[in-house]
């Protein structure tokens, strides 16, 4: 039985962000204030309006995933999918757009079909890419590139640490 002191799925989150930010080649590209997290203790991280020192900005979400709760008699399975949103603000691909994606690609490289240092991760593999040119409401009023590049996480989770202790 593990002792989970955070959950897992917060875990994962955090670690994401670590392994990205441990990377020279993202660093260079996105300034500490545009790297939006949703983990920390301000409510609403995201800036409502942004300007050109906002962006590159990138985001973390979680955008889905699935929930195979007691799929043995001992363990439990969960997928989820965590996002990387990539804010340009502009229409330049090779300005902003290709090197972060590149960059992204790069730091989990080598985390590929491993588990990100976390003993209950069995899975972790890029998923989907998107990009879009839109002034939708990410941009904030801008025109520009929006990137989402998707990354699926495996959860291997004992039943017994679903259960609260009391």
């Amino acid at each position: 039985m593990s002792d989970f002191t955070t959950d897992p799925f917060t875990q994962v989150y955090d670690k994401l962000w670590a392994i990205l930010e441990a990377n020279t080649g993202f660093t260079a590209l996105v300034k500490k204030g545009n790297r939006i997290k949703l983990s920390g203790d301000k409510e609403d991280p995201i800036k409502k309006q942004i300007s050109d020192a906002d962006t590159p900005e990138v985001l973390l979400t979680v955008t889905g995933g699935e929930l195979y709760q007691r799929r043995t008699s001992t363990l439990s399975l969960h997928t989820k999918q965590y996002s990387f949103v990539v804010t340009t603000g502009t229409l330049r691909v090779n300005k902003k757009l290709f090197p972060i994606e590149w960059a992204i690609m790069r730091a989990f490289d080598s985390s590929l079909d491993k588990n990100l240092g976390l003993t209950f991760v069995t899975g972790f593999r890029p998923g989907n890419s998107r990009w879009i040119i839109d002034d939708d409401p990410q941009m904030r009023g801008r025109l520009g590139w929006i990137a989402r590049i998707d990354f699926d996480v495996t959860f291997s989770i004992l039943n017994a640490d679903l259960q609260y202790k009391t």
